[in-house]
This record gives structure tokens, C-alpha cells and sequence, in this order.
């Protein structure tokens, strides 16, 4: 089906704005259909309450989600228009099914954990009934591999203190609590995101500041760890496999704050399903209008209407507010140069992620230099000791286990930072033995240590959630960052906030909700934004 409609354009010209793509069921938000539709010869929108999201991930969803409980708690008069080149929910965050086969668990291609200090995933799961498995290690192993022999294994015992005692004989006592004492005052102040005197903030350098992350974002991982005690092999070993694992960087490249991230000991969540429900409950509750599967070319301000003019493949559309959700450099849109001079170059690097079945219950024990007869880890980080040649992969999961036929069957996911080619995988897992292989290329950005940040707010209506990866870049972290981004966007142009009323009453046609008050929430549960 192609929806199609005609939008009268500030100069009064009328445009076609096709929308190619099928809405499901649950995108006809609140009973009201997102076809475009033209009452009596006017605009379907008024472009000076609108705004528009470009990108539809994590960043985006969560401007659009917490900009409608402003709307909803005070009855702010703002509606939404998020734009996406895909044609699904989700960003980088995207599904496949083993064999293409919707009967088999989906495994997510980007970031696939979660821990309980993200604080908002957590809330997310349990607003929206989403379903979590916590997880520690498999008693399978985890297995730490430089390209040439496996240095140390952690698992395979019923007894947890033997890892830890393991741990302590193999790295030092002293070294594991100065890395251990560095964790804990991380996670600590990372709790002031969520606390009820958050206030926004219109230049990541300010957050750095409030946060006390400076140390962090100036220098290397390495050198961070190196000079508050962390002994030498424990970096380049046990931290520098946890930062590939989740950064694809090593730890003489990345920022301190994103080693010490990579290196949380806590157990991990898994959401069932995968975190695009989070990102899809986002936009429904957004009532959001949707243009998926709608590139944006460029975005220009428009004098005449005193409106940002967003075009797409489905024709221009003028705004109030504008929200870039997507990086800058990388996003292929034409954007003015005063807005892209003001971010500062940052490199984003390919990503493979391999998701492939395999009859091998275990890794091919002579791929890892070990005795036909040896069980390898089913859970293996690399690290690329003194700097030498780096293994072929970053890390090596097995996920789950189908039934396909008579046959059991394991599905595994690979990172890695060239796609790995056929040969690989016969060594990795002996021959004939791969049966199925998907792999997806994306790119992440290269968080070197920097003490320029761009600003958030660009330009009068013009918003950049993508900032924030200049410092950090998580599920979370884009989810704290779009927040941001909607509470300055309100208070800026709306009289308003996430959580603060607005200055002047309802329009007399403004729908104001009647929402009931919220139950007190403990001080240990409160969570900025979803409570005020």
C-alpha cells in the first residue's frame, strides 16, 4: 500500500509526500491512522507546534517519549514528526532470526545487554511488561584469547568464589581493588543522571563538569587504569578484552569513562525479545507520527516561515524544532556549516556482527592451539597483548540452542572488525560444521579521549542528541541524552519541561490531559523524567 498526500509548503507550492511502507497494528497510535490527510485545503500540521525527530533509535524514541509526558502531565500544545532512511522501529538495533525463521529467538545485531544501573532500560522493562533475564557468567567458561593461546578462563565451576579467588592469584590483589574502588565511583556519580535535581544541560562539557568526568574523557583507558594502580597485565588483558568486547577499541584508544563502563562487574539483563521493543513502546507511547522508511537529504532554515525545512524522499516539510538523532558527519544529510562547524570530526569505524548455527557444541579445540580432546570456552573475549597483531574477531558467543529437524543446533554471535570470511569460520568451528550465516555491517564511533565537545543546542530549534557519543555511546547513555534533549527543547521553546509546568495556560483548544497523580516514588526508585 502507498499512502500518499499533499502538503501545502510555506511558499504555498503543494508537494506529494508519499509514505512507502505498510504500518503495523500497534503504530495506529490511540485509535488515530498516521495516513496524511488535508482538512478543507489546509496543512494536516501546524509547523509551529511541531517537531521533528530525525532517527528513530534509541536517541530519537526517547525525545519523542519523554517530549509527550510533558505534554501529558501539563498538557503542553507539541506535536511529533520522527523521520527514519529504515522502514522499522529501532536504529542500529536491529533482529534476525535464525534461518529467517520467526519460530526461532531473535538474537539483536548491536547491543544485546543491558545492566541494572541503567536506570531507564530498567524502568522501561517494567512500565512496559517487558520480560528480563538476568544473567552472571555460563558455567560454560569465558575464556580470554590474544590470537596465539587463551591466558585465563573464568567459569566451568559451581563454586563463584573460585573465580574470584582465581582472579586475585592470577592479577593481584592490589591491582583488582584499585580497578574495583575505580567501578564503584563511576557507578556512583553516575546516579546523578537520574536524580530528581537533574537539570539539563546545553553543552556536553557542562555535563562532564557537573559529573566530575573530566579525568575520564582526557586520557586513555590504559594510562587512567595504569596510574591509579591497575598492574599492567590487568589492563591489557581482563580490561582491554571487556572494552573490544563492548567498544571494538583497545585500551590505549578509548576514554577512561568508556573502559571503566566496559568493565562493570554486574550482572547483566537480557529483554526478551530484544531492545527494540523498549525504542517501539517509545513511539507509541509518543503518538508520534511516523515517516519510515523516509531518507532526509537535507534540512535548512527557512527565513520566510521561521521554520527549519526538513526534505525527504517524500517532499519538504517545515518545522519549529528540529532534532538531529543520528550522527552528524555520517548521516549523509545536507545540513548548513554553521551547524556541522560547530561538531567536531569524530571517526566511526565498521562493526561486523556475524550471527550464524552450527552443529559444534564448543569452538574448534585446534583453532585455539589446544589438544583435539579439550572443551574451549563458548564464550571467548580477545585482547591484542603489547600492542601486537590483534585476533580476527573481538568476541565469540554461544547464545542458544534450536531444534532444526532431528538436529540441535547452537546459534553464535561474532564481533568483529573485518567481515569474517568462510575459511575462519571452518577453523573456528571444524568443517562443514557452520550451517547457517547472517552478517550485518554497522558502524560505531571511536570514543578517543577529547576535551572539545560539541554543543547540544546548534542553532534557534535545533537540537543534536548525538552529542553525547562524543563522551559515551550506550543504549543508556542515548536514552539519558534524548531526555536531555527534550527537557531543554521544552523549557526553551515551550515554557516548559519534563517535569517542570509551563508559565502560561492551555490554548482554549488545547486537549489537556486529566492524569491522575503518580503514586510516591521510593527515593531508591525514582528515576528523572518518568517521575517528577
Amino acid at each position: 500500500m502507498l499512502w500518499t498526500a499533499y502538503v501545502l509548503v510555506a511558499a504555498g507550492t503543494a508537494q506529494a509526500l508519499s509514505l512507502p511502507f505498510r504500518l503495523p497494528s500497534w503504530l495506529w497510535f490511540g485509535g488515530r491512522s498516521n495516513a496524511l490527510t488535508i482538512d478543507s485545503g489546509k496543512p494536516w500540521y501546524n509547523a509551529s507546534k511541531t517537531v521533528a525527530i530525525i532517527g528513530a533509535g534509541a536517541g530519537g524514541t526517547s525525545t519523542a517519549f519523554f517530549i509527550a509526558k510533558a505534554k501529558q502531565r501539563y498538557g503542553v500544545d507539541i506535536d511529533i514528526h520522527m523521520y527514519d532512511k529504515n522502514e522499522f522501529i529501532g536504529g542500529d538495533n536491529d533482529l534476525v532470526h535464525p534461518y529467517d525463521d520467526e519460530r526461532y529467538r531473535p538474537v539483536e545485531l548491536g547491543a544485546s545487554k543491558h545492566y541494572e544501573i541503567d536506570q531507564n532500560l530498567a524502568r522501561a522493562a517494567k512500565e512496559f511488561n517487558l520480560t528480563r533475564i538476568a544473567r552472571k557468567r555460563r558455567n560454560d567458561g569465558v575464556g580470554f584469547w590474544n590470537g596465539s593461546e587463551i591466558l585465563f578462563t573464568l567459569g566451568g565451576s559451581p563454586f563463584p568464589i573460585w573465580d574470584r579467588l582465581k582472579t586475585y592469584w592470577t592479577y593481584g590483589f592490589w591491582s583488582l581493588s584499585a580497578s574495583d574502588t575505580i567501578l564503584d565511583e563511576v557507578l556512583h556519580k553516575a546516579r546523578k543522571l537520574y536524580a530528581p535535581d537533574t537539570q539539563p544541560w546545553d553543552e556536553v562539557s557542562s555535563l562532564i563538569d557537573y559529573m566530575e568526568w573530566s579525568n575520564l574523557t582526557s586520557q586513555s583507558g590504559a594510562d587512567f587504569f595504569r596510574s591509579s594502580g591497575v598492574s599492567e597485565r590487568q589492563v591489557s588483558e581482563l580490561l582491554n578484552a571487556a572494552i573490544r568486547a563492548t567498544y571494538s577499541q583497545n585500551a590505549g584508544s578509548i576514554n577512561a569513562l568508556g573502559a571503566a563502563l566496559a568493565n562493570v562487574q554486574d550482572t547483566f539483563i537480557i529483554t526478551r525479545g530484544g531492545h527494540r521493543q523498549v525504542f517501539e513502546n517509545f513511539a507509541r507511547e509518543a503518538n508520534s507520527t511516523l515517516f519510515l522508511g523516509s531518507q532526509v537529504k537535507s534540512i535548512k532554515w527557512n527565513s520566510n516561515a521561521d521554520a527549519w525545512t526538513v526534505k525527504s524522499t517524500n517532499g519538504s516539510i517545515d518545522y519549529r524544532n528540529v532534532v538531529l538523532a543520528a550522527p552528524i558527519h555520517t548521516s549523509h544529510i545536507s545540513l548548513p556549516e554553521s551547524l556541522t562547524i560547530q561538531v567536531p570530526g569524530r571517526p566511526h569505524e565498521s562493526i561486523f556482527t556475524t550471527v550464524l548455527t552450527t552443529n559444534a557444541s564448543h569452538p574448534n579445540p585446534a583453532y585455539f592451539g589446544l589438544k583435539p580432546t579439550a572443551t574451549p570456552p563458548r564464550t571467548i573475549f580477545t585482547t591484542a597483548t603489547n600492542d601486537g597483531e590483534e585476533p580476527e574477531f573481538l568476541s565469540l558467543k554461544y547464545y542458544s540452542a534450536i531444534q532444526r529437524g532431528q538436529q540441535e543446533e547452537y546459534v553464535v554471535k561474532i564481533l568483529s572488525k573485518e567481515q569474517l570470511p568462510e575459511e575462519s569460520l571452518e577453523r573456528l568451528f571444524g568443517p562443514d560444521s557452520v550451517k547457517w550465516v547472517y552478517t550485518h555491517e554497522w558502524k560505531t564511533p571511536v570514543l578517543t579521549p577529547t576535551t572539545t565537545f560539541p554543543p547540544i543546542r546548534l542553532d534557534k530549534g535545533f537540537y543534536y542528541v548525538n552529542a553525547f557519543d562524543s563522551v559515551i555511546s550506550t543504549i543508556e547513555s542515548s536514552i539519558v541524552s534524548g531526555r536531555n534533549v527534550a527537557d531543554l527543547l521544552l523549557r526553551e521553546d515551550f515554557s516548559s519541561g519534563v517535569c517542570v509546568k509551563p508559565t502560561s495556560e492551555p490554548h482554549a483548544d488545547q486537549e489537556v490531559f486529566d492524569v491522575p497523580p503518580s503514586p510516591q516514588t521510593a527515593a531508591s526508585e525514582f528515576v528523572y523524567g518518568w517521575d517528577c
